[in-house]
């Protein structure tokens, strides 16, 4: 994946990941993936139970699937000038939590 200076989040040029528990009406701190300690690590190590783990993979994820979708189209993808970046929400978000799907993309995480 190509390296981007990246905001706590993380929220980068083209998506930011906001990690939101609908069940218990949270936000989680986000991860700041371009702390010189985790740039040295390679990233946060596999862990079930670290938000910080959960919103690097959901970037990591949504990053690789849109340049390679850019591979196979063979051209960058422009989101609309009039809108925001998309928002990755990471944690499945329950009925009635006032949430909205509305231009953002849900991502379904369990926590153990």
């Amino acid at each position: 994946m190509k390296y981007e200076k990246l905001l706590p989040g993380p929220i980068g040029e083209r998506i930011a990941v906001i990690d939101y528990d609908g069940a218990n009406k949270v936000y989680y701190k986000p991860v700041d993936l371009d702390d010189p300690g985790l740039l040295i690590r390679s990233g946060l190590d596999p862990s079930e139970s670290d938000p910080w783990f959960h919103q690097q993979m959901v970037y990591a994820v949504a990053s690789e699937t849109i340049q390679r979708f850019e591979t196979v189209l063979g051209r960058h993808i422009h989101w609309r000038l009039d809108e925001r970046l998309p928002e990755l929400y990471q944690y499945e978000l329950q009925p009635g939590s006032g949430a909205t799907t509305d231009k953002n993309i849900l991502l379904q995480s369990q926590r153990r």
